[in-house]
């Protein structure tokens, strides 16, 4: 099964229902397979529309929310929103987070964004076992120390929590000024059964 799938489309109408009741939400600015990037209500913000909870629940549950320098910030946890009416039964979560910056020019979130890439086992074809592959790989291997090797270990509780898996590939690295940051880096296993 690929990954490479869209659950979300800018043109749904209930998506164009959610952004006339919350009018802040600007124009789309990105978009992956789970989620719709928009113009957030301040410059340094963004609104992330997703269908995910995995990654809803990275950012906002009280407990196991992904924390630290190397994930988003979280500026207003909104809620589920409406339904997605393309996908039946996929409720649609909203949230303010921090605008980050693609990892492009000669920062050191650009040299990791293509060390990551590089770092894949290519020969693994399912992309869930080599994320969890290229995780465990780089912590036994001391490839990541300190803030970084915090990151994954993070990422790794919340996956063994919550029915979820690692979704770090070079797309979803990000950075804030020379600090790299897991954009997206957990997906529920719920969105593959549509």
């Amino acid at each position: 099964m690929s990954l490479y799938y869209r659950n979300i489309y800018g043109n749904d109408v209930c998506i164009k229902q959610i952004k006339k009741d919350y009018p802040k939400i600007g124009r789309r600015i990105a978009r992956g397979g789970n989620s719709i990037i928009y113009e957030g209500s301040k410059p340094n913000t963004v609104f992330k529309l997703t269908v995910d909870p995995a990654a809803w629940w990275a950012l906002t549950d009280p407990y196991f929310a992904l924390k630290g320098k190397h994930f988003p910030k979280l500026i207003q946890a909104i809620g589920e929103v409406g339904e997605s009416t393309r996908r039946p039964g996929m409720p649609l979560y909203l949230m303010e987070i921090e605008r980050l910056e693609n990892p492009r020019g000669r920062s050191k979130a650009s040299f990791a964004y293509r060390h990551l890439s590089r770092k894949y086992d290519h020969t693994i074809k399912d992309p869930i076992l080599r994320n969890v592959e290229w995780i465990c790989h780089s912590i036994k291997e001391k490839r990541v120390k300190g803030s970084l090797k915090t990151a994954l270990l993070q990422i790794v509780e919340f996956i063994q929590t919550f029915d979820c898996y690692p979704d770090i590939h070079a797309g979803n690295i990000m950075r804030r000024g020379d600090i790299w940051v897991f954009s997206d880096p957990v997906a529920s296993r719920d969105v593959l059964k549509y």
